[in-house]
């Protein structure tokens, strides 16, 4: 029980903080009313996270070209049917421009 005295929490900077928040990586701790008067927080790093993915897949798609290695046929158009429709597994490769 001693460490949660030296954390302090995120929303009033009061020590004894005990719950800490579900995102990994996420530092942020709060004692319960201060959670619920929080509300709903959004971690730094979860947009920053989106932000990285977003620009790596755009450079990828400025500067490469995606074809399908030799031997393999093209994508099938049918879907696999379950909850959600999603492709059938394919190979690429992406070839710089």
């Amino acid at each position: 029980m001693a460490r949660p005295r030296g954390l302090k929490c995120s929303h009033c900077q009061e020590p004894g903080a005990t719950l800490g928040c579900y995102n990994k990586g996420c530092s942020f701790r709060y004692h319960y009313p201060c959670a619920i008067d929080a509300g709903r927080q959004e971690c730094l790093g979860e947009p920053l996270a989106k932000m990285e993915l977003f620009l790596f897949f755009t450079n990828l798609l400025q500067d490469s070209s995606f074809v399908v290695p030799p031997g393999n046929s093209l994508p099938s158009d049918k879907a696999n049917v379950s909850v959600i429709l999603s492709p059938q597994p394919f190979q690429l490769c992406a070839m710089p421009r």
